[in-house]
């Protein structure tokens, strides 16, 4: 997602969202991505809004693998694996104004990246182009 957030916000951020932005990685620890800020800019380059795009400190299970049960539905086998970063959090994190067109903007944005989500899960990228 960050390589979507690359592209698209940053290097096609008026052309898709109308106004200049700029990605950062965030990392947990020393090499352990976390998620992304995204700085939403004016015309001149000022920083209007910063949002942070990453996993909450939460942490949930997992099964190794799923398999077929007798019945032939799903069955969750092997061991149980903690993961940490239940969910995806989309937060402003300064405590700039917003007026109405930067809220179009980060509606925009939002929606766009949901959207990039949803091609990852279903298609394996965030680039497939779906409507096809």
């Amino acid at each position: 997602m960050l390589r979507w957030a690359r592209i698209d916000a940053q290097d096609q951020g008026v052309a898709n969202f109308g106004l200049p932005m700029t990605v950062k990685p965030t990392f947990r620890n020393e090499d352990e991505l976390w998620g992304f800020t995204v700085a939403v800019h004016n015309r001149e380059g000022d920083v209007l809004t910063e949002l942070s795009v990453r996993m909450d400190n939460e942490t949930t299970t997992r099964r190794e693998h799923v398999g077929r049960g007798a019945d032939g539905f799903p069955l969750l086998k092997g061991e149980v694996l903690e993961v940490e970063g239940k969910n995806l959090e989309i937060r402003k994190i300064d405590e700039n104004p917003v007026d109405e067109r930067l809220r179009s903007v980060i509606k925009s944005f939002c929606q766009a990246l949901l959207q990039a989500i949803n091609r990852y899960y279903a298609f394996g990228s965030p680039f497939v182009d779906d409507s096809q």
